[in-house]
């Protein structure tokens, strides 16, 4: 499988590693239960558990980035007034606050 659309154009420019178990919460949680009991002498060994799946690059260029986090942000901006829009419609209003 190629590397996920959203991993190459992470505007950071840094690798993202991604791990084996991709449960990382209950992960957290179950490591530090081991811990509370003594399972785990300390986090030197819990660290060794942890082992890296795949390494993602970011693949695109700077302006490419770019040009694509400003269209997103576009469309964001665009999206805010859909909520005004439907709440409008339920109520008999518009989004200016006038009746239809």
């Amino acid at each position: 499988m190629g590397q996920p659309l959203i991993l190459q154009v992470l505007p950071t420019g840094i690798p993202v590693v991604r791990p084996a178990i991709t449960e990382t919460t209950s992960l957290g949680a179950a490591f530090l239960a081991g811990l509370a009991v003594g399972f785990w002498k300390d986090t030197a060994e819990i660290e060794g558990q942890w082992k890296k799946e795949k390494e993602f690059q970011p693949r695109m260029g700077r302006r490419q980035v770019d040009n694509l986090c400003g269209r997103w942000r576009q469309a964001l901006e665009r999206s805010k007034s859909w909520g005004a829009h439907a709440e409008g419609a339920a109520s008999g209003t518009n989004a200016e606050g006038g009746t239809q």
